[in-house]
């Protein structure tokens, strides 16, 4: 299993809030997983190239592989630790990041 990676723009973040859509979206399939140990979506904490990262812990799949498609995810390294927090999920999939 791997992460999944999804490149949201500013523009999308602050003007179309899709950042709490995604989250929305994720939410409701964790909640319905039959097994949601350590499945997790984690954000990059700051901007770059005024773009951010969203990350998909590699136990979302195959629950989450829909909306991993939807918003154009892609296979990726996992995040750095210091450079992201989690928007939802298990909180102790940090644990696991360098």
């Amino acid at each position: 299993m791997e992460w999944h990676r999804v490149i949201l723009s500013e523009t999308q973040i602050e003007e179309e809030g899709i950042i709490n859509k995604l989250k929305e979206q994720f939410l409701n399939v964790y909640m319905k997983a039959e097994d949601s140990t350590d499945m997790a979506l984690l954000s990059d904490d700051e901007y770059l190239n005024e773009r951010i990262g969203v990350y998909f812990s590699p136990a979302c799949s195959p629950d989450c592989d829909v909306l991993i498609r939807f918003y154009g995810g892609t296979p990726s390294a996992p995040p750095m630790r210091e450079e992201c927090f989690i928007l939802a999920g298990d909180e102790d999939v940090l644990d696991t990041l360098n």
